[in-house]
Parts: C-alpha cells; structure tokens; sequence
C-alpha cells in the first residue's frame, strides 16, 4: 500500500491532522520526503551585497531574490545599456556567470571584476572579499 501526503502552507512550519489517523500496525513502514519546492521568497540581495564592480563602472541591483541566470541577465543588460548611453554601440562586451560541475560560479567577462569594493556581490556568487578578476582576453 503506498500512501501521500500534500502539505502546503505559507509559513516555517508545517503541521496537518488526519482523521481517521492511518493504520501502521500491519507491516514495516518507511517514510520519505519525495519532492521539496520552495520559491524565491528571500531576498538574497540586499543592501550589503548589491554592487557589481567592472571597468571602472558600478552596477546597482535593486533588492530581491535572484538566481544565477537572473543575475547574469541583468548585468549584461545594465552594461549594454551603459554602453548605448556612452555612444559605444559597437563596443562588444562579454559577460558568462555561470555555475560548475563542482556548484561554484565561474565569470568570464571582458572587463577587469573587482569583489574587493564595498557592498559587492561576490560573496554571493562565492568569491572572496579581496578578489579581483583581471581581464580576460
């Protein structure tokens, strides 16, 4: 016999009562967690982490929860848009966030990346404070 149980609930904690309470008595039992979803419901930027430095330029993200693809498309996004603004329309520029098989996050970018300035976003993606990614060509 194979028995499941939806629980769905808005808070910490989730709790439910069955009547009639289910009848264990006939048999070994295991119980298994078979699927866990939980949305982006946590900012994980915030006003001490939101700040991309490249070049000599400042991104701002604006608070929110992310994730990595999210990032990434609003960097390329912000710098696109900085370059449109500075006439350098034709400047090609490259930016990859992306993550490895070992779950780290791995950024190639054509300009020089400096996790080493305040309020920056690299301990989030997993750099070090006093990281700074050099140019890569």
């Amino acid at each position: 016999m194979s028995l499941t149980f939806k629980l769905i609930g808005k808070s910490s904690v989730l709790a439910v009562s069955y009547f009639p309470a289910t009848d264990l008595s006939d048999g070994d039992y295991e119980l298994g967690l078979t699927n866990f979803e939980m949305y982006c419901t946590l900012a994980n930027v915030n006003s001490t982490n939101n700040k991309f430095y490249y070049g000599n330029e400042e991104i701002v993200i604006p608070k929110g929860s992310y994730e990595l693809r999210d990032i990434e498309r609003y960097l390329k996004h912000e710098i696109l848009r900085s370059h449109n603004e500075k006439g350098k329309e034709d400047e090609e520029f490259s930016l990859v966030i992306r993550t490895n098989k070992t779950m780290k996050s791995e950024i190639k970018c054509a300009y020089r990346i400096n996790f080493a300035k305040p309020h920056n976003i690299g301990s989030l993606l997993g750099f070090l404070s006093n990281r700074v990614l050099e140019l890569q060509q």
